[in-house]
């Protein structure tokens, strides 16, 4: 207790054996020696509940804990684990061979063999930050891949919808008015982002069309990205103000646009 500043107060018998002969004192609360001055009282609570062999002990402390200024904090940098086999061993070898010649050969007492080791770990620590390859910041994908005026309202009625649903006890009736009024904005939610995510689909691919006419680089720019997401039915393809509906004329709406691009830079 002594190596670690550590007092207590005894408070008299804390446990008394199942058969009522033997007792003793084995019950503490340890403090440390700067909170000695602010201990109130340190009692043994009459509390008829209880059914333990051990009687509590109750210590009550006043004292002011003093604020800690956030800016001053230390930040704590979490260092990743390291590849060893995408590292520039070479270098590593040098930096760590530099650091281990400024460690004097024979430390004296402990407080030098102390800063030994505390130099071999900083230039451990230094040499692989030195080394290791950066990692890679993961960028999160959006939940929603697109956002419109309409997509935001209909996200702020299912949020309403929610929060009133959850005020009222979270009703578990499937016809309860709250109940169904959160599966129509949800579904509402989900409709309009069907229909916007459709929007988008027809916008890309008529800036396809169009650029096809006026920039080549835009057009197979647009194509590539496009490319492996083309894979829905296109029901509709307008092609010099003239319409293709059903599989086989959006076909050959198709055949014509390409048809005439060819034909333009033959010319």
């Amino acid at each position: 207790m002594s190596d670690h500043n550590l007092s207590t107060t005894e408070v008299g018998i804390t446990y008394t054996h199942t058969s009522g002969i033997s007792s003793s004192a084995i019950d503490y609360i340890l403090y440390q020696e700067k909170f000695k001055d602010f201990i109130i009282n340190i009692e043994k609570p009459d509390i008829i509940s209880n059914v333990s062999d051990h009687l509590p002990i109750l210590l009550q402390l006043k004292y002011e804990f003093p604020c800690i200024n956030s800016v001053s904090q230390t930040q704590v940098t979490t260092h990743h684990k390291v590849k060893w086999n995408n590292i520039d061993r070479d270098k590593y070898k040098i930096l760590v061979e530099e650091g281990i010649a400024l460690l004097k050969v024979d430390p004296m007492n402990p407080n030098e063999l102390d800063q030994a080791f505390q130099t071999l770990n900083h230039t451990l620590t230094k040499a692989t930050l030195a080394v290791a390859p950066k990692k890679k910041k993961k960028i999160r994908k959006k939940k929603l891949q697109i956002m419109t005026e309409n997509i935001s309202q209909a996200i702020s009625e299912k949020k309403i919808a929610f929060f009133q649903w959850k005020q009222n006890g979270r009703p578990p009736d499937p016809n309860h008015p709250l109940t169904i009024q959160k599966k129509i904005t949800t579904s509402s939610l989900r409709k309009q982002c069907r229909i916007e995510t459709a929007l988008q689909r027809i916008q890309e691919r008529q800036k396809i069309i169009d650029a096809g006419y006026n920039d080549p680089a835009l057009f197979y720019s647009l194509i590539k990205k496009q490319r492996g997401r083309l894979s829905r039915f296109i029901e509709e393809l307008t092609v010099d103000e003239e319409i293709f509906q059903s599989p086989e004329n959006v076909m050959k709406g198709w055949n014509k646009h390409f048809g005439d691009l060819s034909k333009k830079v033959q010319q």
